[in-house]
């Protein structure tokens, strides 16, 4: 799947108002959500204290941007949604390098579990040519 985009969250004040059980049920759909999302992969990384202004990461990875925004677009609509707000977002696209043609692009392993993601964010500029 050649396109990853990485979407970083932080709650907004407004999730304090929700008693512990509304709060439990929120993350519960919220996840559901995320699990039954056909055609898009994703990993989870909580980044309170590594990231300012975000709390939650998630690596979203499919054939299409758009089956991205739509599960992006679903997440917001949900009960936790409604008290996030995106703070940052990368969109990547993996292929075949332009240099070396028998150097086939590595994806990532959505089913092994990693503690950390290093997350670089580089584009080639002229002067970089």
């Amino acid at each position: 799947m050649p396109y990853h985009s990485y979407i970083f969250f932080d709650i907004e004040p407004s999730i304090h108002a929700l008693t512990a059980e509304a709060a439990q049920k929120a993350k519960k759909d919220f996840a559901e959500h995320i699990e039954k999302s056909a055609g898009v992969q994703s990993r989870a990384y909580a980044t309170l204290g590594l990231k300012t202004g975000t709390r939650l990461m998630l690596h979203l990875n499919a054939k299409t941007p758009d089956a991205i925004q739509l599960l992006v677009r679903d997440l917001l609509h949900t009960m936790l949604g409604t008290h996030m707000k995106i703070t940052y977002t990368l969109l990547g696209l993996t292929r075949a390098s332009q240099y070396n043609s028998s150097h086939a692009p590595k994806e990532p392993d959505f089913n092994s579990v990693h503690s950390y993601l290093v997350v670089y964010p580089f584009t080639k500029t002229t002067k970089w040519h």
